[in-house]
């Protein structure tokens, strides 16, 4: 979820909400599935990571009390590169050394972000996920 701007009271319930869906989860691993670019009017700047389907990923985004009003894209952005050319030589390297790869990624926190002081994407807090894995029993 993405806020804009935010008070203190916003920012507290957010927490306080944060601690409560870590609570509900366990861990849970992710798959990447290519590496991928996108930006605004066809202006590549931004690269990340695609990630696949996962159930447990559905589970937690559903029991979150937030929505941004506009379809959920998982995804892990590695680079935003305001600069086109220089996005151009960045994306040919890191797009030759991704490509064709797939791994898992494992999840084991909510993590909040802000932009502090001009920097994007400052990590703020973090809520480890404390809910036991639910086990799947197959029959013979």
């Amino acid at each position: 979820m993405f806020w804009a701007s935010m008070g203190e009271l916003e920012y507290r319930g957010i927490v306080a909400q944060s601690h409560k869906i870590a609570a509900m989860h366990a861990p849970f691993t992710m798959l990447v599935t290519e590496a991928d670019t996108f930006g605004n009017r066809g202006e590549d700047r931004v690269l990340f990571l695609s990630i696949g389907f996962s159930d447990q990923l559905a589970r937690v985004k559903k029991s979150c009390p937030w929505s941004e009003g506009r379809a959920f894209s998982s995804h892990i952005t590695l680079a935003r590169v305001g600069h086109p050319q220089r996005f151009n030589t960045v994306k040919k390297k890191v797009m030759k050394a991704l490509e064709g790869i797939t791994f898992d990624i494992p999840v084991d926190r909510l993590r909040l972000y802000a932009e502090v002081n001009g920097a994007k994407q400052t990590p703020l807090e973090d809520f480890p996920f404390e809910g036991k894995a639910k086990l799947s029993l197959v029959s013979p």
